[in-house]
């Protein structure tokens, strides 16, 4: 299993550059070695869909209705 892990790991494991709302910046990466390693290409993947995480909500996001009511 920790060689299947290892292939598609990129798949659970992605570095994120932004607030974890509705939609969020992703940064890429590539691999040369089958996900073993990544290195960065300086590249921003911009407004991609959080699937990942309860954070559509907009419990994380900067602006909106929850950050007008927390402030």
């Amino acid at each position: 299993t920790r060689n299947l892990y290892m292939r598609i790991r990129d798949n659970w494991n992605r570095p994120i550059c932004s607030v974890p709302g509705a939609k969020m910046d992703l940064m890429e990466r590539v691999s040369h070695d089958y996900n073993w390693t990544f290195e960065h290409t300086g590249r921003v993947v911009k407004d991609v869909i959080n699937l990942g995480s309860y954070n559509y909500l907009g419990f994380a996001e900067n602006t909106g209705v929850c950050a007008d009511a927390a402030a």
